[in-house]
């Protein structure tokens, strides 16, 4: 494993100054659940995982959180059949808190908070309303739907997924597929 050693701001291009070796490892598990009933169905996840690196250069540390150790992640969608072409969902995701690099300044953080601290919890509500028509071999699917009613999506997912910022960082969407 290689990491940046804390309280390092890099300067220069010799990056071998500013980066510490170890050893990490790894686990998790992960479930489905699926079920339908006459109009309704739910989706859930969830995923339990860690993820631990240990440095020979601060061996006071012990084992500590890698940055993308994210223990506990859930997600679910329950759906409503409207009619026998369209319907609507409400669905959202559950994610708990990411280690944080930087502190609130965005400065390096120091040896003693090296990979203690965590970003907050994030999660996040959608709503969507979907329509399908079939034309023999053909089909049109018409989507609509909020991104985010409510939640607080990390800055990771607000950068990755959102092209515009809107108040609350709630984003209306839409498509048409048609497929012929």
């Amino acid at each position: 494993m290689l990491a940046l050693r804390p309280d390092t701001w890099v300067e220069d291009e010799s990056w071998q100054k500013y980066l510490m070796v170890g050893n990490g490892d790894s686990y998790g598990v992960k479930g489905y659940l699926y079920q339908h009933w006459k109009r309704w169905s739910l989706q859930l996840s969830y995923a339990h995982s860690r993820s631990r690196e240990w440095f020979g250069k601060l061996p006071e540390k012990g084992k500590v959180p890698s940055l993308y150790d994210v223990p506990h992640q859930l997600g679910g969608a329950l759906s409503y059949q409207l009619t026998t072409r369209s319907s609507f969902s409400v669905g959202g995701m559950l994610r708990s808190r990411k280690v944080r690099f930087l502190n609130e300044d965005y400065e390096p953080l120091s040896v003693d908070d090296f990979r203690e601290k965590r970003e907050p919890l994030n999660y996040r509500v959608d709503v969507g309303y979907s329509y399908r028509k079939s034309f023999g071999e053909k089909l049109l699917l018409l989507r609509l739907g909020v991104y985010n009613v409510v939640g607080n999506p990390s800055e990771e997912d607000i950068l990755s997924f959102y092209s515009v910022h809107w108040r609350g960082n709630c984003l209306p969407y839409g498509s048409i597929s048609f497929k012929f």
